[in-house]
């Protein structure tokens, strides 16, 4: 088996063209990233309790590649990770500082050198000033061992070792020769935001200048930088830690004070105070901003430490009307019916086990538990069944919680609500 990148097709096959048994690879849906996650998970040897873990970050293949790579690179051992405890930002800082790590033994530099560290941050800042998303392998050869690729001696080179890491930069043909490009574009987005967040004085003042609204958020697309969509997720992201405020807090742009809101489900939660969350009410307050909202809150759901879980929604879910609920919240059940019947599934089968469930665990399935209540008002029959049977189960496992939930359904101006939820008595 032979694989290239896409922009290799006509280097390689220019003369005689594509041979017939040719097949494209694309990253995983949603109804495969659980089964792509146990399988690398079990040849990294790593444990998991990916109870309501946010699992979309998964579907980049190149991202669960990097997340395994980053908790037990040696596989020696069996480790135990909580997935959704830490920012997916995080997992990159940690996935370098292992790069660092293994490049400082390979070529004999003390231990604790940031060999690879510094020079991504040279080229993210040449990615940058430069406008683009490739640095010419001589250029890089520069930028990182400070020789012309000529003279270089290769296989002792950074640039080498950087480029042997495989998961970090890598090579590809543009135009009329190779050139080196982050394999993530998202890492590449978020060395690019942290060089801006780190070397700023007055974020307000970089922000709001002309050069990063041209480059990040201008109307016509084609002024803006080719990595634009994940710096300014990074950007967004970064900000509570790096500049300690949010990106709203610095500019009244449209595009990014949207880019702040959808940080919001995920960064710390440490980093989401009462005016965030006063944001977020009064962006679901207009109809139009509910269902990405909507879309967002899945990562969210049942993270017990997170302000925007399960408890957050159950309160703006029973402030709508029905009409506006039907519209908003019932609708998006229908159009993500595969994630939600996870989650509910997920309920009964935690509820259905003999296991003792530590206190954490229980605080979660409390969350799927309303989260299930509300998918009582789907219009998908299968859905709703699955969920009355789910919340049959949590009413036996957690019979005080159970009646408490019930009790909050018979306010609901749903009958489907109510009567579902007696029926599950």
């Amino acid at each position: 088996i032979t694989t290239s990148r896409i922009s290799y097709r006509d280097a390689i096959w220019r003369e005689k063209g594509m041979p017939e048994n040719v097949m494209f690879v694309d990253g995983f849906g949603w109804d495969e990233v659980e089964e792509a996650i146990d399988k690398y998970f079990a040849a990294y040897r790593i444990r998991a309790d990916l109870a309501s873990a946010p699992l979309e970050q998964f579907e980049h293949p190149i991202y669960l590649k990097l997340f395994c790579e980053a908790k037990n690179p040696e596989r020696h051992e069996w480790v135990d990770v909580h997935v959704g405890e830490e920012a997916l930002f995080e997992v990159f800082d940690q996935y370098v500082d292992r790069c660092d790590a293994e490049v400082a033994r390979l070529m004999g530099f003390r231990r604790g050198a940031r060999v690879v560290g510094r020079s991504l941050e040279k080229v993210a800042t040449y990615l940058w000033e430069h406008e683009t998303r490739f640095v010419p392998v001589s250029d890089a050869a520069k930028l990182i061992d400070g020789e012309e690729l000529e003279q270089l001696d290769w296989l002792s080179s950074r640039t080498y070792a950087m480029e042997s890491e495989g998961l970090l930069v890598c090579r590809e043909w543009h135009g009329q020769g190779e050139e080196y490009f982050f394999t993530y574009d998202l890492m590449a987005g978020y060395l690019i935001a942290r060089h801006l967040l780190e070397e700023c004085d007055d974020l307000t003042e970089v922000l709001n200048s002309d050069r990063t609204v041209t480059l990040l958020y201008a109307d016509d697309i084609r002024t803006r930088h080719p990595l634009y969509e994940d710096i300014r997720r990074a950007l967004a992201a970064l900000a509570p830690k790096l500049a300690g405020r949010h990106v709203h807090e610095f500019t009244r742009n449209k595009r990014a004070v949207a880019d702040s809101v959808r940080a919001l489900f995920e960064i710390m939660p440490q980093y989401i105070g009462e005016s965030s969350l006063r944001l977020v009410t009064e962006c679901f307050g207009k109809e139009a901003n509910r269902r990405a909202l909507l879309n967002l809150s899945f990562s969210t759901m049942a993270r017990a430490e997170h302000p925007l879980n399960a408890n957050y929604w159950h309160e703006r879910l029973k402030l709508l009307s029905l009409a506006d609920r039907d519209l908003s919240w019932s609708e998006h059940v229908r159009r993500t019916q595969g994630h939600v019947g996870t989650l509910v599934g997920l309920l009964e089968e935690s509820c259905r086990s003999s296991v003792e469930y530590e206190a954490e665990v229980a605080e979660r399935l409390h969350l799927l538990a309303k989260h299930s209540m509300w998918v009582l008002t789907s219009t998908v029959n299968a859905l709703r069944d699955k969920a009355t049977r789910a919340l049959y189960w949590y009413g036996r496992r957690f019979p005080d919680e159970f009646f408490a939930l019930v009790r909050e359904a018979l306010e609901v101006d749903d009958p489907n609500v109510s009567e579902r939820m007696l029926a599950a008595c």
